[in-house]
């Protein structure tokens, strides 16, 4: 069993990640994640009749930015990782924990996919 964890992690490094949702850019240079609350078209055009957003914005850190930028359908998780090391040398450290964890995360929220 635990054979399977390591190749699951394994695994995870060779993905490539892409974008499911839209983002922006703040003035600061940081991300922020923008997703839809609702997909019900009559329930948003409601709201926006109320002047309720149906809109979230999740706004991401430094690393978490730098991390959003290459997950361009390019690279994969590993090469990421590698530049992660390479930008923000020890402060990023265990590069790989984190960022596998950052990833599932995104993942888990749909916010991003994987090229196949």
């Amino acid at each position: 069993m635990a054979k399977s964890n390591s190749r699951s992690a394994d695994n995870l490094l060779d993905l490539i990640p892409v974008p499911s949702v839209d983002w922006g850019e703040n003035p600061d240079g940081t991300v922020y994640i923008i997703k839809r609350k609702f997909k019900s078209g009559i329930l948003i055009k409601w709201l926006k009749r109320f002047g309720i957003s149906d809109v979230q914005r999740t706004h991401l850190d430094e690393f978490g930015s730098y991390v959003w930028k290459r997950c361009d359908g390019n690279r994969t998780v590993h090469e990421i990782g590698i530049l992660l090391q390479e930008h923000f040398g020890k402060n990023i450290e265990p590069v790989f924990e984190r960022l596998g964890a950052f990833i599932k995360i995104l993942a888990h929220h749909h916010h991003i996919h994987y090229k196949h």
